[in-house]
């Protein structure tokens, strides 16, 4: 059984970021232009190529490799023009994955989703499951835990038949959730997916995880939403958001811009984020054009 996690500050050592031209670690991806791989086989190659410079330069060679700017304008041009990646990375704690070998969690409806980042912003992150959780902002990293790393390739993959994979902005969440989330109103969907009520959602949603009651349970988030707010205006406002949550997979970290929190000094973002809704899921054994690799931490650092 896994002991309990660590603190992050613990467990994920802090790369820092420097003047680039001053820095001795130029093999390292952060300071390279992103190059399309042509196939899986050289995407993992290139992240094998990083493990070395890990391996000799620490979790210093891990650092972004795209400004804060430089994500904001990717996430921006992908929320109007799509995605536009061939490859997204998924690092996933193997025990999430649940019993049926999927790359993600299945829920009771049959669907999976989960949250992946295109190669392009996490290839300095190599496999580390400590680097790409600093890149990916995944603050519950267990040291105890078995990760893998999933490579997908979106252009060879039968995962793209039955799955939706984009960058999840506040606009784009709110558009699928109009689709998925038919028994809430489109108009309490678009009041809920912005920038001001993610700050006035966090207080009642830890107030619900303190009292005990179940966002995945609708009865129990009426119950609360009840219970908490005087107009029904916020109560209604509370189960859409509440019910994007269990039901589409947006927490209350969940910001809205497509972009990853970065949990080292220097910089805001870590990656472009992507979302996958997945109505079909396969095991690994029946997916095409996705290679697993474990995640394990570098040596040497």
């Amino acid at each position: 059984m896994a002991q309990q996690a660590a603190k992050r500050s613990d467990i994920i050592p802090k790369p820092k970021r420097g003047r680039r031209d001053d820095r001795d670690d130029d093999a390292s991806a952060a300071n390279k232009p992103y190059r399309e791989p042509a196939n899986l086989e050289e995407a993992v190659e290139r992240l094998n190529q990083q493990r070395a410079v890990l391996a000799e330069k620490g979790l210093d060679a891990a650092r972004p490799r795209y400004s804060d700017a430089e994500l904001t304008e990717m996430a921006k041009r992908a929320e109007t023009q799509g995605l536009g990646d061939r490859f997204i990375v998924r690092l996933t704690e193997r025990r999430h994955a649940g019993d049926s070998d999927n790359i993600g969690p299945v829920d009771a409806n049959g669907n999976a989703k989960y949250w992946t980042a295109p190669l392009k912003t996490v290839e300095p992150g190599d496999t580390d499951p400590r680097a790409l959780a600093s890149l990916l902002g995944k603050d519950n990293y267990d040291p105890n835990a078995d990760y893998s790393v999933a490579i997908v390739d979106l252009e060879k993959s039968n995962l793209r038949e039955e799955a939706n994979t984009f960058v999840p902005t506040f606009n784009n969440m709110a558009d699928f959730a109009k689709k998925e989330l038919t028994d809430y109103d489109p108009k309490r969907i678009d009041e809920v997916m912005t920038q001001d009520y993610a700050k006035h959602y966090t207080a009642p949603r830890e107030a619900m995880d303190r009292k005990g009651y179940d966002v995945h349970d609708s009865r129990q988030v009426k119950e609360f939403a009840d219970a908490y707010f005087d107009e029904t205006d916020a109560r209604e406002r509370f189960k859409a958001r509440a019910a994007i949550e269990s039901q589409l997979g947006a927490n209350a970290r969940f910001m809205g811009d497509g972009r990853t929190e970065y949990l080292g000094d220097g910089q805001t973002a870590g990656a472009l984020e992507t979302y996958t809704f997945d109505r079909k899921p396969r095991t690994y054994e029946n997916l095409t054009g996705v290679q697993r690799l474990d995640a394990e931490p570098v040596n040497g650092d």
